[in-house]
């Protein structure tokens, strides 16, 4: 069974392949950042209120208000808006893909390259609303977005790739 991508990839996939880079194969510091900053904000955030309505310590009270507002707009506003401008910063985000999948290799092709990777390179597979996913180490993920895949062959296409992984350690 071999399957044919074409696509264009758009700024809300590749924001999508970055949250999925960030979750799994970021560094540790990374990761952890990643999952904790909303957490940490809304803490810090519950801790000003609490000293605000209690009037303790209104610096400290001020500082953690400030802090807390800054881990939040991290993940949600300044990383997302960083992540657009990387987008339209490089061409190649941008250009015409082709993905050929078969038993024998994946072959990628761009505006600007041309690869062949062999099914070994790839570790793990996962599946977002928006994107299928697959790992390689180091750091290295494969996008294809769901939408270029029709509904009548997206079982063929998990079918394909989890048989290529299936001896790899989840």
């Amino acid at each position: 069974m071999s399957f044919t991508a074409e696509f264009t990839p758009t700024v809300e996939e590749f924001l999508e392949g970055q949250r999925v880079y960030n979750k799994f194969l970021a560094t540790s510091l990374v990761r952890f950042n990643y999952r904790f900053y909303i957490p940490a904000g809304v803490f810090a955030v519950s801790v000003a209120a609490i000293g605000f309505v209690l009037r303790i310590d209104v610096g400290i009270a001020f500082v953690l208000l400030i802090l807390g507002g800054y881990l939040i707009s991290k993940p949600t506003v300044f990383w997302p808006r960083r992540m657009k401008k990387e987008f339209a910063q490089y061409p190649n985000h941008k250009s015409d893909t082709v993905m050929e999948f078969s038993e024998e290799q994946i072959i990628v092709q761009t505006s600007q390259s041309k690869s062949e990777i062999a099914w070994e390179r790839f570790i793990r597979f996962v599946e977002t609303d928006k994107l299928f996913v697959l790992f390689a180490l180091p750091r290295f993920l494969l996008t294809v977005p769901k939408r270029v895949v029709p509904p009548n062959e997206s079982d063929q296409f998990r079918d394909l790739v989890r048989r290529k992984l299936a001896d790899k350690a989840p």
